[in-house]
């Protein structure tokens, strides 16, 4: 058998990286950490490749088969193939040959983990993927700068989503909110413990009636589910009208009937239940909060509504 090849692993990283990303985009979160955790371990695996196949080999086995393979004289080997070390051991190395590799240990070991964890046990945990994917995404990006890989290689299908989560975790934002969506799951936690799911539902409702959201009259206003605790959170934006005409067939004539919708631009959101609180667009993107959605003619004001129409009306006129 040949020495362990740095390009199919990078290739095979890549493959596994761009069905990570489809499957956390589609909030398929178990096949996510699946791909994900491989990738990692691809990539991690293909840098230590490049120095030497053998820094692959597992000290802890005393397998002197795998050793011939990772060298090269796998003919003189009495193993099909050789045995590597763990996804864990892996990074673990790399991080000797690459002190400065940016992802956290422990976010790390959590994808890892949970890789495991769906694999043998059909276990998900409850907490967001997303800070294994930002985890996921810092080191394979540290390590693929390693080997000289060309940005545009990297996530070919992905890049543009890739390149704003890199983004917001290098300004800080990211961090922020996920210490702001733990603290509310702390305090969703808190209001739990020791109640029925009957009084739970009581404290809900009381919260949600008792709290205030102000907008600006300019703004449209909707509801989410909380990323902390999934109650429904109060969200506002900016919005625009998007037109559709209906034809209609009228005594052999056709008319058209125009359908407005509204669709909000979220800038802000605030949970009545756990207090979650995010109140910049960065930060709704970091909590993985769509940009934009349709929402009911009624969530704007009739004034807003007629203003927007003729801010739209003049603007399409200009042109």
């Amino acid at each position: 058998m040949a020495p362990l090849n740095k390009d199919e692993l990078i290739r095979s990283a890549g493959d596994r990286a761009k069905t990570a990303l489809d499957h956390y985009l589609s909030r398929d979160w178990g096949r996510f950490y699946v791909d994900a955790a491989v990738s990692l371990e691809h990539v991690s695996k293909a840098l230590l490749a490049s120095h030497n196949p053998a820094l692959l080999i597992d000290l802890n086995r005393k397998d002197f088969d795998s050793l011939l393979h990772l060298c090269g004289l796998g003919t003189h080997a009495r193993s099909a193939s050789p045995k590597t070390i763990s996804a864990t051991e892996a990074v673990n190395r790399v991080r000797r040959i690459l002190p400065e590799l940016s992802a956290r240990d422990e976010s790390i070991r959590t994808l890892i983990d949970v890789r495991d964890g769906v694999i043998h046990a059909g276990f998900l945990p409850q907490s967001s993927a997303r800070d294994s994917l930002v985890a996921f995404l810092r080191a394979s990006n540290d390590i693929y700068e390693t080997l000289a890989i060309p940005a545009a290689d990297r996530w070919p299908d992905h890049q543009d989503y890739v390149e704003s989560v890199l983004n917001l975790a290098s300004s800080g934002i990211e961090d922020l909110v996920q210490k702001k969506i733990r603290k509310g799951r702390a305090v969703y936690a808190s209001l739990s413990a020791g109640v029925s799911a009957q009084q739970l539902a009581k404290i809900v409702r009381d919260r949600t009636s008792a709290a205030t959201f102000p907008t600006d009259e300019e703004e449209a206003l909707s509801h989410i589910a909380c990323p902390a605790c999934e109650s429904e959170a109060n969200c506002a934006g900016r919005f625009d009208i998007d037109w559709d005409f209906e034809s209609v067939l009228e005594e052999g004539e056709i008319s058209y009937s125009p359908n407005p919708s509204v669709i909000i631009y979220p800038r802000r959101m605030m949970c009545p239940v756990c207090g979650l609180n995010l109140d910049d667009p960065k930060e709704l993107a970091a909590a993985e909060i769509r940009q934009r959605w349709v929402v009911p003619i009624d969530a704007v004001s009739e004034e807003a509504f007629t203003a927007q129409m003729e801010s739209q009306q003049q603007y399409d006129d200009s042109y």
